[in-house]
């Protein structure tokens, strides 16, 4: 569980660096491109914090395994759907789904021991 959560922190956070060029690119100049790119990352670390207790709800609420399992499984059909986008507003609302369905392995706790 360590490991693939850590593959999804890495597939997701490798892009980080590149988001100005992205933006760039996708927004035809380089006038606003590091606010566009703040703008994208700032809302995957909200999408992150929003989802952070909803999840933990869910995990409470249903079986643990799903959710650890459904979660990634959005994360990784998400990722790759980054590299499809035209516009910034698309790559922004895609970052914050992707950083909102990432850390679902962090919802599981076992039960403690007896």
């Amino acid at each position: 569980m360590t490991t693939t959560a850590s593959l999804l922190i890495f597939a997701t956070t490798s892009m980080e660096p590149t988001i100005t060029l992205v933006v760039a690119q996708l927004a035809g100049s380089i006038c606003h491109a590091s606010i566009g790119a703040g703008v994208v990352i700032f809302l995957g670390a909200i999408g992150n914090i929003l989802s952070a207790a909803r999840l933990r709800r869910l995990a409470d609420h249903a079986n643990h395994c799903r959710v650890v399992i459904s979660y990634p499984l959005t994360t990784s059909a998400l990722l790759p759907t980054q590299s499809l986008t035209l516009h910034v507003l698309t790559l922004t609302v895609l970052r914050f789904f992707i950083s909102g369905t990432q850390y679902s392995t962090a919802c599981y706790c076992p039960p403690p021991a007896p």
